[in-house]
């Protein structure tokens, strides 16, 4: 099948060229897909390891089951994405925006979602032990069984968020929001 990746922000070709699959594409180039518009794409169980998708419109892509450790997100645009059961471990997703999105039971573990817009998110048993959350706008989000043990929650904002059974041992939460109130 022959695929074209374009520049979200030139609308230059960044990939272009017979392959099985989209995701086989996707693989193939994970180091090229900065500002690549995957906007609405099925990319379950992708690898992309150690890929580059710093500033990628992933808006209301389906990520079921991928693997992104290590991977450059930074200010990639995840909103109302499907990223359930997915691998973010060591992602840098500062200034992402992942606001409605759906990743339920995925691991963050020492990813840098500094400054991220989360609100909305469902995070529904995420493992964010490690993770750097400074600035993060939680609010609304469903953070149902999270485990931020050891994260860092400075200045994070988690006004109406669902905080049932979060794990909050040893994180720094300094400054964090909660309804009306500082912690």
């Amino acid at each position: 099948m022959f695929i074209e990746i374009k520049n979200r922000d030139t609308n230059e070709v960044i990939i272009r060229g017979e392959y099985d699959s989209l995701i086989q594409a996707v693989e193939k180039n994970k180091y090229k897909l900065k500002n690549a518009d995957l906007n609405g794409m099925h990319l379950i169980n992708v690898d992309c390891i150690n890929g580059n998708l710093q500033g990628a419109d992933l808006r209301e892509t389906c990520l079921r089951g991928s693997d992104f450790r290590n991977c450059n997100m930074q200010s990639v645009n995840l909103r109302g994405c499907d990223a359930r059961d997915s691998n973010f471990d060591g992602v840098d997703l500062q200034g992402a925006t992942v606001r409605g999105a759906t990743i339920r039971e995925s691991i963050f573990g020492d990813a840098n979602m500094r400054g991220c817009d989360c609100q909305g998110t469902d995070f529904y048993d995420c493992d964010m032990s490690g993770a750097n959350c400074r600035g993060c706008n939680f609010n609304g989000a469903e953070l149902r069984k999270v485990n931020f043990r050891n994260a860092c929650l400075l200045g994070a904002q988690l006004k109406n968020a669902n905080l049932e059974g979060v794990i909050l041992d040893g994180a720094n939460v300094k400054g964090t929001l909660l309804e009306k109130k500082e912690v």
